[in-house]
């Protein structure tokens, strides 16, 4: 999940507030713009991750 935060400054009053949006790491959408060299890795012990698709070799 990614976390975006927003700080907004008013001169005047001089205070701050702050936003939290939270979405999904990449929505459907998203992944169907993927290029056809590119794909997101999901493996045991780590974060999912964006990246070039590794060749097989055999």
């Amino acid at each position: 999940m990614l976390s975006e935060q927003y700080r907004f400054r008013d001169e005047r009053s001089h205070s701050v507030s702050e936003k939290t949006i939270r979405r999904e790491l990449m929505l459907p959408e998203e992944l169907a713009l993927l290029g056809t060299d590119e794909c997101v890795y999901i493996l045991r012990g780590a974060p999912p991750f964006r990246s070039r698709k590794l060749e097989a070799k055999g």
